[in-house]
């Protein structure tokens, strides 16, 4: 959250490397069943929405290309596992994921993001 109120990131969209790292690990992390079911329990997604909303200001711009996908590919990722998880204590159903989402205002941002793909996401 204290990024989001940080002028060069208002400004610029762009994250330095020791803040970048973070968002590439929770994207790994995510993959894991116990992980996802802490992001949603927690404030994480409503965190990451703030942080990506933030850049609104500046005339509807997005976050830097690679910020926009890892938030794209954070939100793909603990969706499928919390949809498809094998130990039923972390599946959830799709309708609760996405309200999730959507009470988080990460679904907003999510949507946001999604067009700086300019290639397939198989990753």
């Amino acid at each position: 959250k204290r990024i989001a109120k940080d002028p060069r990131w208002i400004a610029t969209g762009e994250l330095d490397i020791p803040n970048v790292s973070p968002l590439a690990v929770c994207s790994t992390i995510l993959k894991h069943p116990v992980a996802c079911a802490l992001a949603f329990e927690s404030e994480f997604f409503h965190a990451l929405g703030t942080l990506v909303k933030a850049t609104k200001g500046r005339d509807n711009l997005l976050p830097a290309e690679d910020i926009s996908q890892s938030v794209v590919l954070m939100v793909v990722k603990s969706f499928g596992v919390a949809t498809s998880s094998a130990n039923y204590k972390f599946r959830w159903h799709a309708e609760k994921v996405f309200k999730k989402f959507e009470s988080s205002g990460i679904l907003e941002q999510f949507l946001r993001c999604c067009g700086t793909f300019s290639e397939d996401i198989d990753s």
